[in-house]
């Protein structure tokens, strides 16, 4: 009796000396979304359990890589799951964050239409899904002020959730976020659910970094070999490391373009009623060509619209769009507007016009898309002077009297006004008045004139 309790209470130590392992019975499998090549893409995605290549995938800078984990074998309960992704790779960006597991853009297929992901594909058993919000990415490091937070909120909250079947989500946290100003880096979050059934299905999308967050030289497209890296850590802290990667050839680079604009005027300082011109230029600085490039100029209040000419495309006075098109790389377009300043203008108060330009393609650097100029209008004053005098003949000796008007038309007051009158050398000076300033020399100091006075 006594060798028998001895060998249980060896047993009963053996078992508390070791770590518990998931259960033979339970299994976790992650795989990813095959969407086929560029030229024969696939709908709905193939669910593989290992790598892809261009031969298998085509996903745009911006899309996000469909994942899905399906759990078998589970008891009724509380879990944990551990999911990893590459945020960094080789200095550049890779897979900047996670998002819903629909999120493709369609590039490549059938008349662009995005493929179809069904987390569900060839499982059975399954209620209706339920979501839980991913938490928004750090932005330590970040060389971008804001990213990848930025673009992460700038999605639908549909697009910003985890996908559970035959579960609930309880909490999503993450258990690291490496900075993202190192050479390699990942994140990876905690998953807690409950499950309802012994088959549990997870989804989820990894966002492939753009330019158009991060700028040219810095987004995935940028990263060689097969640097996109997803993984499952753990499942109720045991499980194995299992590890997908998309390769970089699977990649499509986004297009970009880097339109610029400039603009100036020929008078900064013009008197109401003047003619001015504005020289807006746009050059597309590559690295691709710009198509449906649109530059937008409405005349501020004080101006009114006279006449245009570009060198392509036609701009709308009334709506102020410029529409250019297509623009190769290097090349510039030209657009000339003359305007008129009107009365509503006020002299010494600033009038600043804007123009800003956008294409269809990703613009790498916005600091150029805009260019403003700005005059400041002097006053106007239309001054007008009439003399008289009292029917001749004259003898010699005979005073003559001239009478002499000046009246300000406006539309503003005048200042500094003077006439200047010198007599001939057959006159002489006897006297003068003045209704207002001083007459002396041949000059009539009149000073200020209010417009309508005289």
């Amino acid at each position: 009796m006594k060798k028998i309790l001895a060998i249980l209470l060896v047993i009963s130590l053996l078992s508390s000396a070791f770590p518990r392992t998931v259960s033979a019975a339970v299994s976790a499998n992650l795989d990813q979304g095959s969407n086929g090549s560029v030229t024969s893409p696939i709908s709905p995605v193939n669910w593989v359990n290992g790598n892809l290549n261009s031969t298998k995938a085509h996903y745009e800078e911006g899309d996000s890589v469909p994942y899905r984990i399906v759990l078998t074998g589970l008891s009724a309960g509380t879990h944990v799951l551990t999911i990893q992704w590459d945020t960094r790779n080789s200095g550049k960006n890779s897979l900047d964050y996670i998002t819903q597991y629909d999120n493709i853009g369609g590039f490549g297929g059938v008349g662009n239409v995005p493929e179809v992901v069904d987390p569900t594909s060839g499982i059975t058993g399954l209620s209706s899904p339920s979501t839980f919000p991913i938490p928004v990415p750090s932005t330590v490091g970040s060389s971008v002020a804001g990213q990848p937070a930025t673009s992460f909120n700038s999605l639908p909250a549909a697009k910003r959730v985890l996908t559970i079947w035959n579960g609930a989500i309880t909490s999503a946290v993450y258990g690291t976020q490496d900075s993202l100003s190192g050479a390699s880096g990942s994140s990876s979050l905690d998953i807690t659910f409950t499950s309802s059934a012994a088959t549990v299905v997870v989804a989820w999308g990894g966002h492939i970094a753009s330019p158009e967050d991060w700028g040219l030289g810095n987004s995935a497209s940028d990263i060689s070999g097969s640097p996109y890296h997803t993984r499952l850590l753990s499942f109720d802290g045991s499980g194995g490391n299992q590890d997908r990667s998309l390769s970089a050839e699977a990649v499509i680079p986004i297009a970009s373009a880097d339109l610029g604009i400039t603009k100036s005027v020929s008078n900064a300082a013009p008197h109401v009623g003047d003619q001015i011109t504005y020289t807006l230029t746009v050059v597309n600085s590559g690295p691709n060509p710009a198509t449906g490039a649109v530059m937008n100029d409405v005349l501020p209040a004080g101006l009114t619209y006279v006449s245009s000419s570009a060198t392509v495309g036609s701009y709308s006075s009334i709506t102020g769009v410029w529409t250019i098109g297509a623009l190769a790389v290097s090349a510039s377009a030209r657009l000339t507007i003359t305007a008129t300043v009107t009365t509503a203008a006020v002299p010494g108060v600033p009038i600043t016009n804007t123009a800003s330009v956008t294409g269809n393609e990703v613009d790498p650097m916005l600091s150029d898309n805009t260019s403003s100029v700005t005059i400041t209008p002097l006053a106007s004053a239309d001054l007008a002077i009439t003399k008289t005098a009292p029917a001749g003949p004259y003898q010699v000796g005979t005073q003559v009297s001239y009478t002499v008007t000046v009246t300000n038309n406006g539309p503003d007051s005048a200042t500094a006004v003077a006439v200047s009158d010198t007599l001939p050398a057959q006159l002489s000076l006897v006297s003068s008045s003045a209704s207002v300033g001083s007459y002396s020399g041949g000059t009539w100091t009149i000073g200020s004139l209010a417009s309508g006075g005289s």
